[in-house]
């Protein structure tokens, strides 16, 4: 049998088979390329012979996957979503030559070239090509593909669920090591109970009074949820930790908001007071940094004793009375992690700010703390506060309760921000019936925007990811600049 590069064997006809494959991916001008190869192929005799490659592929080279929120304004993200769509339903079986009409009948022409090229270069989409026969060197496009490695990403931004469950709603009752005496045998044996009512085929909660709570099947995964607190609270108890409702909600649903309040108190009623078994139902403190002194019983406090911020008792904070303050804005920030990081990075001058942790809707402590520092001359308040319809609400529930002429401003409530965010969360139908309303009422245009970011793309942002933004050089002038006043 004669090689592949052999000449033409003349002792016998070949029999001739045409092939094509595609290659291998080849980096190009920032991009990925690949040729369909083409070639005639003898059964017979082994003899092959390239022919020139009509059609070749090309796709965006960056190994980042960025979401398109990212790199696409609103209108593009609607075209993009119809797109990739499409293509996602068809299984990748759209021509473009009887499908591109349809399209730039509904949308600009330029807009939809524009939308596709963002893809194409964000690895999104792949441009098949086709050789012209009548221009030299030109090749016209033939169809657009999703990329295949990318399914995730979008999948995620069409808001296809596909999500897996958490390994705590597929195996709800986990083997646990026995307990010994006390809190921690009160929880294993409330956890041994209930798992024979689960495996009775019952999603029924005893509770350690006896009492039985039924949970209905429209109640969705409530009473998984209960279940995996339940171990929580048995995990918390044998390590001897205590948390508060957020921590406990990361730490054990990867979530800080999936576990509630209305849960807690569901969970504080299952075991009869849920503190002695690890979860803190408040924070026992008020948290604040700046520049300040204070009176009580007949004593002088400083806050320039204490470094980065002051722990204040909550049951403290009716009885002193604020002496001095040296600042004239307050930012009130929505997120621990985040307060701490600003308060320890010195990115705020203290004689000229305060900062005050409030984790969601003020707390009555902290009312009476902001009531104070009005009362001695402060000029401006900012919330900073989670990129969700109730970031708004928080802030504009602080101005119908204090009835204040100061001026009040949302902190990174827009779209430079939203667009900017490593990490998305997908919204809840909570969060989207809030959208809904509070698109209908009348607030700064800024805010309907990103609302309408939210709506489109069906994610939220999340206070904790926003510490990529700081700077401390120009950390104050940000606050200024990027800040909406709602009053």
């Amino acid at each position: 049998m004669n090689s592949l590069n052999n000449k033409p064997s003349t002792k016998h006809r070949h029999n001739i088979t045409y092939l094509q494959e595609w290659g291998q991916w080849e980096r190009k001008d920032g991009y990925l390329v690949r040729e369909k190869r083409r070639y005639s192929f003898c059964g017979d005799c082994g003899y092959r012979k390239n022919l020139r490659s009509e059609e070749i592929e090309t796709v965006g080279g960056n190994d980042l996957q960025m979401h398109p929120i990212n790199f696409l304004n609103a209108s593009e993200i609607k075209i993009a979503n119809h797109i990739l769509k499409e293509l996602y339903k068809s299984n990748n079986k759209k021509r473009w030559n009887s499908w591109k009409d349809s399209l730039f009948k509904k949308w600009n022409f330029g807009l939809v070239e524009i939308t596709i090229d963002k893809l194409h270069m964000h690895g999104f989409i792949i441009k098949r090509k086709r050789k012209d026969k009548t221009r030299i060197n030109h090749w016209n496009l033939h169809r657009i593909l999703f990329n295949e490695d990318f399914m995730v990403s979008i999948e995620s931004f069409l808001k296809i669920n596909k999500v897996k469950k958490q390994k705590w709603e597929e195996v709800p009752f986990p083997s646990l090591s026995p307990a010994g005496l006390g809190n921690a045998k009160i929880l294993f044996d409330l956890i041994l109970t209930n798992q024979k009512h689960y495996n009775n085929g019952g999603a029924l909660i005893e509770c350690t009074n006896g009492e039985k709570l039924v949970f209905p099947k429209s109640s969705g995964n409530s009473y998984l949820k209960i279940i995996r607190s339940l171990h929580g609270l048995y995990q918390l108890t044998i390590s001897e930790r205590h948390l508060f409702l957020k921590e406990f909600s990361q730490e054990f649903f990867s979530d800080t908001k999936l576990f509630s309040k209305s849960d807690r108190d569901k969970l504080d009623r299952i075991v009869g007071g849920i503190e002695k078994f690890g979860l803190l139902q408040s924070r026992n403190e008020v948290l604040i940094s700046g520049t300040f002194s204070w009176e009580w019983d007949g004593e002088i406090g400083n806050s320039m004793a204490f470094k980065n911020y002051l722990a204040l008792p909550r049951d403290m904070v009716s009885e002193i009375k604020l002496t001095k303050w040296q600042g004239k804005r307050l930012l009130i920030i929505e997120n621990q992690d985040l307060f701490i990081s600003v308060a320890k990075g010195n990115v705020l001058n203290k004689n000229e700010w305060i900062i005050l942790f409030g984790s969601g809707y003020l707390s009555t402590e902290e009312y009476t703390v902001v009531g104070e520092l009005i009362s001695l001359g402060l000029q401006q308040i900012y919330f900073w506060c989670d990129l969700d319809p109730y970031g708004y609400f928080i802030a504009d529930n602080f101005i119908k309760n204090t009835n204040t002429n100061i001026p009040i401003y949302l902190f990174g409530f827009n779209s430079n921000w939203f667009s900017k965010l490593p990490v998305y969360k997908e919204l809840l139908q909570t969060d989207k019936s809030e959208i809904d309303k509070l698109l209908k009422e009348d607030i700064p245009f800024q805010i309907k925007e990103v609302l309408f970011m939210m709506k489109e793309t069906g994610f939220k942002g999340e206070q904790e990811y926003f510490i990529n933004f700081l700077d401390r050089k120009t950390f104050e002038e940000t606050i200024l600049a990027e800040s909406i006043k709602l009053n």
